[in-house]
């Protein structure tokens, strides 16, 4: 066990002379031809860290990131982004440096293992690192310069902490100067390009030097520069496709019928078969560098069409063209050996044919040369076999096949190869991976024969596949072989796999089946060739060299059941011949009509939306919203089918590649959008190899790395189309929908929240959450999270916003048999209630999983998820953990995305990562994207949209762009978060600014809009006071120290009176306050329909006591749920809102939260609960309110509840009340009353019902005549008072007779509990 003991050292050094700019560094000076930057480290904090019985430091400063590679020392940098000139090289010098040496070791970085489900980090020393004597590679870098939104610009980063490990010296700089100078100075113009206000804006947020940087841009794409070419013109266009499996032998000639496309809808009548033109591209996938050669458009194929010389398509008539799947053979030119390939991303190729646009290409005839000489006896073939089954990490774009290990130690694999040349040499190439560590020896064979041997030694957590070859003569059989691997394991957990085997062979010109594909020899001249024993005698031979341009090899010979001709060779590369009968041709697997798009098309555009063809309606919603709601945030908006962007630009075929080309291409003609959600899920299993059958709708990018660490999925990737060096030209996000009703759901979420979320306080709130220390077992000593936590909310949550802070660390532990040891069940409690009060953001910091949080369990999808009701109060969620986002698996959804997707509840966008991530890595992303989404708020009121702020935060950061690369965001990129926009002020406080208990206060202020007096101001202002914070020493079980500070706890909460710009609130103060505390708060939030806004006042001393008040009394608590006639035993749902009025006249309630002065509900006599949070002052007082707390899947029957209450002078009262829960499908009538009863001239009737209900009155005398009906009304669950009252009329108006009458209560509900219907009979008696 690894033993941690933390010491905090706070050290302050002097600030630079000026106001620093973007914490610390400062512009000093600019010019065409350089720039000067200043920096100057603030707020420094320094631990001491013990592990293992040895003590480091850990260094920290505002504004730092943490950098060093695992096991090197922890380093804190401060990065900002500089623009430069758009040309030339870029030079650094330092001009002034300020340090002091010290003696320290520097805390390793940490290193994330697996721990169970969940990880932990591991801090070992690299002993190469931390042997080293110098100071390392200097204290300011620059990186590579990378281009944004037309601003080339470098990354400038300051390493103010230097160490040399091995002599256990570190440098601390004070003060660093530094100087880029430019190799190409900048002309100076004033002629900057136009980039838009848009991206104007994201400039000035990212750069040091916005004003300097901006006569530097280029120019960004011309908005609707380009002219138009449609892809695909006209109507007619149909989609052949052609299905592979994989394992080849789909190649060949394929027979396309009218008849076939007459049922598929082509109007063949009307067809000139002289304008039938077929297109493909060749079906491979698409490069994924940006800067590869690409067609950009569809390559016109070379077809026969049977029969088109009369001028008519006839039902007889058929289309001859060469097709093949999207698996085959080809020369490779680089290494001279053929080479099989196989589409990671699908099966089917597909062909477009179209009618009446042109005249299309036809195959051409091309005359065999004349036949001399020996007739070639064979030729050079490849067989392959990759059988894909197993993605190690689930993730990635790499498969393997059959899995090797001790006990599993044999492969074979039979290959039919016709016609082999037993005597010839043929080349057996294997590709293998080995999965674990160790040494694994791999012994090849085929046919029994020994080919070799090899080691491959694997790594722990990566694989790298090993490819090998080896040449035998005299092993192979003509027909049937059997190829194999035998396997020797170092150890029992060894495990290791194959990939593919190739086998290239000579080959007779035997065909199989009426068709031989066959290879030219390579050499120069002329080769003749001979080709027998077809079966039928309409033999053929087609030059398929060029998949497009396939020609008819005429004048060739026909002798009896052999076909002979001659063509040119070459060196270069081998030609590739088709020779066949027409009993060989082939069928197409199916023919579709295909709607036209027209992406091509420029457009002027701010926003694309990529969906799924099945959420179409859904995005429509979105864009309305986005072009209609609000004037002055109005984003231009295209919606894109994912099958149009597939279509136009990879050709029909399933390819991601095709999403960042279509990007690219909208960036530089529609405009330079600056934002793209992908609507739909998607997984890493294209082809559905695991057979989950889970659509993958809009797909991922999967990186093709093979190690775990590196291995993962990338949004980010689709806007990197001006090179992966230069980053992210978009904002980007995705809602992971994978039905029509979770995209209903997910929209609906987001315009409920953009334009009707409640107007509460929950929009001025972040709530932090940090893991404490334990790991597996229950020990551990990781107290980062709790610091990163700490660091965050004291220094990037804006003043203007309250924080709610839960951390672990406060929670008392339970030991159980979790994944732990221990679980804290009150930390899980106090964050699901958090939560369902809402936020404005949950920050979550610490380790997780894709289906929990933390290793004591706090939030687990399989117990928790259902508990999260929180409608109209949705958060955004940061989830700086492991995997807790891994949105991309077929099997399985991740919690991430059943938070983001639930319909009315959840969250309103999750950023978190989808793969293993390091936790200081985390924390830099973290501080970078609250700094970029809050930067200007304080002033503006404005919150930058969620997708630019995370854009940034990658952008303007030294950590690894791996690791930046695994956070997602599951959430529209355009979005604003609901902060207040405007502000309040405290103008005055009296009787003083210094909080005394039982002292009456008055609080007055003003409500400002846009800088000035919101003198029509007509709304509500809420007033929370807080007490002194509280001041925390965290020391865990192996002796390591943390200090953090907690929230002051509520001691009052209520409405103001306003009005003419103005408000005034009271309150009284309670007697349990921290007595002492020097930073006392009042929060305000306000709203109307117009807006809401917020303010505060900081820095008040809460001391003392006032002695003039004597209340001895406790308030007065009044308990109902909904219905304040709710009486004892009454009924209600299983999911009630329990209302609780509480007054006192004299002293006000007690709502400071003290532990004994709490207001406690107790269920059904259990552990009481603390719901003092929920209480609120009615809109002036200071003596009575209100609070309503949600009670949560109560079982049917009946229960008892009790609430104790205080009073500011300490006084309590306790209230009681039972009520009866009913189950949600039941419908029940119970307790019709009617009063008074008898009745002279009027009567009301009572009852209650167990559902929410449709209810009817009707009168009848004892004989079942009708006497009166009365109008329906809706009933809700519990008691009800019927409002019509009963006058002692019939329907006529005529009184009616003295006696006995009965009335029937009908109550007919149809919820969601399906629908029901009941009814109940009473008596009332008339006696005047």
């Amino acid at each position: 066990m690894r033993r941690y003991l933390i010491l905090v050292l706070t050290v302050i050094l002097p600030a630079a002379l000026g106001a620093a700019v973007q914490q610390g560094v400062r512009l000093l000076s600019g010019s065409n031809g350089q720039l000067v930057l200043e920096f100057v480290p603030e707020h420094w904090s320094i631990d001491s860290v013990r592990v293992d019985g040895r003590f480091y430091q850990s260094y920290l400063f505002a504004g730092a990131e943490l950098t060093g590679a695992p096991g090197a020392p922890q380093l804190p940098a401060r990065t900002v982004v500089a623009g430069i000139p758009p040309a030339g090289g870029v030079s650094l010098r330092i001009l002034s440096a300020e340090y002091e040496t010290r003696t320290s070791s520097v805390l390793p970085m940490g290193r994330v293992v697996r721990d169970g489900l969940l990880t932990r980090t591991e801090y070992q020393q690299d002993p190469v690192e931390y042997g080293r004597q110098d100071f390392g590679p200097g204290i300011v870098r620059i990186s590579e310069p990378a281009d944004f939104r037309g601003q080339r610009a470098v990354n400038v980063t300051f390493y103010p902490v230097q160490a040399a490990p091995g002599a256990r010296q570190v440098r601390l700089y004070r003060r660093i100067v530094a100087e880029l100078s430019f190799a190409s100075p900048a002309t100076g113009s004033s002629a900057s390009a136009a980039v838009g206000a848009a991206a104007d804006g994201l400039l000035q947020n990212l750069l040091i030097n916005p004003e300097q940087a901006r006569a530097w841009r280029t120019s960004e794409p011309a908005r609707l520069a380009k002219s138009h070419r449609a892809l695909f013109p006209g109507d007619n266009w149909y989609k052949i496709i052609i299905r592979g499996d994989g394992s080849g032998g789909k190649e060949g000639l394929y027979k396309l019928t009218a008849a076939a496309l007459s049922q598929a809808g082509v109007p063949i009548a009307s067809v000139d078969p002289s304008t039938l033109q077929l297109f493909n591209n060749g079906g491979r996938e698409l490069p994924e560098n940006i800067s590869a050669a690409r067609p950009d458009s569809l390559l016109e194929n070379a077809i026969l069409v049977n029969g088109e010389s009369d001028g008519r398509l006839d039902s007889g008539d058929y289309i001859l063209f060469y097709g093949r799947p999207l698996e085959g053979e080809y020369y490779s030119s680089s290494d001279g050996k053929y080479r099989h390939y196989i589409n990671r991303f699908g099966y089917e190729n597909v062909y477009w044919l179209t009618f009446g646009l042109n005249k299309g290409k036809r195959m051409q005839s091309r005359t065999s040369l004349p036949a001399f000489g020996e007739a070639e006896s064979s030729f050079r073939d490849l067989a392959y076999n990759e059988d894909e089954r197993a993605n190690i990490y689930k993730s990635g774009s790499d498969w393997l096949g059959f899995e090797l290990a001790r006990d599993k130690n044999n492969y074979s694999q039979s290959f039919s190869l016709p016609g082999a040349v037993p005597q010839a040499s043929a080349v057996f190439r294997y590709q293998v991976a080995a999965t674990t560590s160790g040494s694994h020896l791999f012994k090849m064979n085929a046919n029994g024969n020994s080919l070799g041997q090899f080691n491959l030694a694997g790594q722990l957590s990566a694989y790298t596949p090993r490819q090998t070859e080896f040449t035998a003569a005299g092993v192979l059989l003509e027909g049937s072989n059997t190829v194999g691997i035998e396997y020797g394991a170092a150890s029992d957990i060894s495990q290791a796999y194959v990939d593919w085997v190739e086998v290239e062979y000579q080959r007779r010109f035997q065909p199989v089946n009426d068709q031989l594909i066959f290879n030219s020899p390579l050499r120069e001249g002329a080769a003749l060739y001979e080709i027998g024993n077809f079966e039928r005698t309409e033999m053929a031979v087609y030059d398929i060299t060029v998949f497009n341009d396939v020609s008819v090899i005429a004048g060739t010979q026909l002798v009896g059941s052999k076909i002979r001709f001659s063509d040119q060779v070459t060196t270069q590369s081998p030609r590739r011949y088709l020779a066949l009968t027409p009993a060989a041709y082939m069928a197409v697997t199916e023919i579709r009509r295909d709607a036209a798009s027209d992406l091509r098309r420029p457009r002027d555009v701010d926003y694309i939306i990529i969906t799924h063809d099945n959420f179409y309606q859904q995005a429509m919603q979105l864009e309305s919203l986005r072009e209609d709601w609000n004037s002055r945030d109005r984003l231009e908006t295209e919606v894109v089918r994912i099958s149009d962007v597939y279509d136009e630009f990879s050709w029909g075929l399933t390819d991601p590649v095709a999403v960042r080309d279509f990007l690219a291409y909208a960036y530089a003609n529609w405009g330079a959008p600056g934002y793209v959600l992908l609507f739909g899920d998607g997984h890493y299993d294209f082809r559905n190899i695991y057979r989950y059958g889970t659509p993958n709708l809009v797909p991922p990018y999967e990186s093709p790395e093979t190690s775990e660490i590196a291995s993962r999925t990338s949004d980010d990737w689709y806007t990197y189309f001006k090179g992966n060096n230069n980053g992210m030209q978009m904002a980007i996000g995705r809602l992971p929908v994978q039905t029509v009703e979770e995209a209903q759901g997910v929209v609906t979420k987001l315009i409920e929240y953009e334009t009707k979320a409640l107007a509460e306080e929950w929009r001025k709130t972040v709530t932090v959450v940090g893991d404490d220390e334990l790991v597996s077992g229950g020990k551990g000593e990781e107290l980062e999270h709790t610091r990163q936590a700490e660091w965050l909310a004291e220094r990037y949550v804006p003043a203007a916003l309250n924080v709610e802070k839960i951390y672990l660390m406060e929670y008392p532990a339970v030991r159980t048999a979790s994944i732990s040891g221990v679980t804290k069940p009150q930390a899980s409690a106090a964050f699901i209630e958090r939560v369902n009060q809402g936020s404005l953001i949950v920050n979550f910091i610490g380790h997780g999983a894709d289906e929990l949080l933390t290793h004591e369990n706090i939030f687990n999808l399989s117990t928790d998820f259902d508990k999260i009701q929180n409608a109209r109060r949705y958060a955004l969620w940061i989830a700086s953990t492991c995997e807790f986002a891994y949105w991309d698996q077929p099997q399985k959804q991740s919690f991430a995305e059943y938070l983001v997707n639930a319909p009315a509840r959840g969250a309103i966008g999750m950023i978190s990562s989808t793969r293993l991530v390091y936790s200081s890595e985390n924390a830099t992303l973290n501080y970078n994207f609250f700094n970029y989404l809050f930067n200007g708020y304080e002033a503006s009121g404005r919150v930058a949209r969620v997708g630019d702020a995370l854009m940034l935060a990658k952008r303007g950061s030294s950590a690894s762009q791996l690791n930046n690369e695994k956070f997602v965001l599951l959430g529209d990129p355009a979005m604003r978060l609901a902060a207040p926009r405007y502000r309040a002020s405290v103008d005055t406080l009296s009787p003083g600014a210094t909080l005394q208990a039982l002292t009456h206060y008055t609080v007055k202020g003003s409500v400002a809009r846009a800088g000035a007096s919101w003198q029509d101001f007509d709304g509500t202002l809420l007033l929370r006071v807080f007490d002194a914070r509280k001041p925390r020493t965290y020391t865990s079980e192996g002796g390591a120290s943390i200090n953090y500070i907690l929230p002051g706890n509520t001691i009052f909460r209520g409405t103001a009176l306003s009005g003419a710009g103005r408000f005034s609130a009271q309150f009284i103060v309670p007697k349990d306050i921290s007595y002492g505390g020097s930073d006392g708060r009042i929060s305000l939030y306000f709203w109307s329909p117009e807006g809401d806004g917020t303010g505060y006042m900081n820095n008040l001393t809460v001391d003392g006591s006032a002695m003039g008040l004597v209340d001895r009394e406790g308030p007065m608590v009044k308990v109902h749920f909904g219905n304040p006639s709710f009486a004892s035993g009454d009924y209600t749902t299983r999911n009630p809102v329990l209302h609780v009025q509480i007054s006192d006249s004299l002293s006000g309630v007690n709502i400071a939260g003290d532990i004994g002065h709490q207001i406690i509900m107790n269920l059904d006599e259990g552990e009481g609960k603390n719901i003092t949070e929920y209480f609120q002052y009615y809109k002036g007082s200071y003596t009575s309110g209100e609070l309503q707390y949600p009670l949560v899947q109560l079982t049917p029957g009946r229960h008892s509840l009790s609430l104790k209450a205080w009073d500011n002078s300490n006084n309590s009262s306790i209230a009681e009340i039972e009520f009866m829960v009913v189950a949600e499908s039941e419908l029940t009538l119970s307790n019709l009353l009617n009063y008074p009863n008898p009745m002279t001239d009027r009567t009301q009737f009572t009852f209650e019902v167990s559902r929410n209900a449709e209810v009817t009155l009707q009168l009848y005398t004892v004989a079942g005549r009708l006497v009166r009906k009365f109008p329906a009304m809706q009933a809700e669950v519990g008691f009800n008072v019927y409002p019509e009252v009963w006058n002692g009329m019939d329907a006529e108006g005529d009184p009616v007779a003295n006696g006995v009458y009965l009335y029937r209560v009908h109550a007919r509900s149809a919820g969601p509990e399906g629908a029901a219907e009941t009814d109940a009979v009473g008596k009332v008696i008339v006696a005047r």
